[in-house]
């Protein structure tokens, strides 16, 4: 059972995508899978896949700190959309996480940089309550909190993790529209 990527329905025979996007579209019938091919996910399938570690600079705030590796996580949200929350990384080297392991636990030792790699950064998305609007997002496609965490979605953007689709909804309370970006890395299992 699943969800139709293309037109939302949910279905017991669904079929997932097997090109480079790691299944992570699915499809209930030829017709809407050749309509969501040439909505762009041809142009998002056929890349090479998107490392999911990146580095964002800190070197425009007060931080002592200028760069924190991280890494992005594609996971479903409460609704069954997705969504990306950054955790700490070790593509850089232990070395590139020793200022956070200082910040945090004050001194630098296995057990504390094995404790930083479990830890979360942010989660840079939010969940789209308006049902309708909710409904009307395609899977892999999220609402982004600008607002918040501007840098970390634009070094998002800049790695190539997320592309913005021009389309905007509301979340939350707030009194604006934000983003929504289609996530370019597979979905995680939690």
């Amino acid at each position: 059972a699943g969800v139709c990527s293309q037109c939302g329905a949910s279905k017991e025979n669904i079929r997932h995508c097997k090109g480079a996007c790691d299944g992570s579209v699915a499809y209930c019938n030829t017709k809407c899978q050749l309509a969501h091919w040439k909505a762009g996910h041809k142009s998002e399938c056929g890349k090479q896949q998107v490392d999911p570690n990146f580095v964002l600079s800190l070197k425009h705030t007060n931080s002592s700190i200028p760069t924190v590796p991280l890494q992005a996580k594609h996971q479903l949200d409460g609704f069954g959309k997705s969504g990306i929350s950054l955790w700490y990384s070790d593509h850089m080297g232990e070395e590139a996480l020793h200022p956070h392991v200082m910040m945090y636990y004050g001194e630098v030792n296995d057990e504390n940089r094995k404790d930083i790699i479990e830890r979360p950064w942010a989660a840079v998305t939010n969940p789209v309550h308006d049902e309708k609007e909710r409904r009307d997002l395609v899977h892999g496609e999220a609402a982004f909190n600008t607002e918040k965490y501007k840098s970390e979605i634009e070094a998002l953007l800049k790695a190539g993790i997320i592309t913005d689709t021009g389309k905007k909804t509301q979340i939350g309370y707030y009194n604006h529209k934000f983003p929504i970006c289609r996530i370019n890395i597979p979905v995680i299992e939690s």
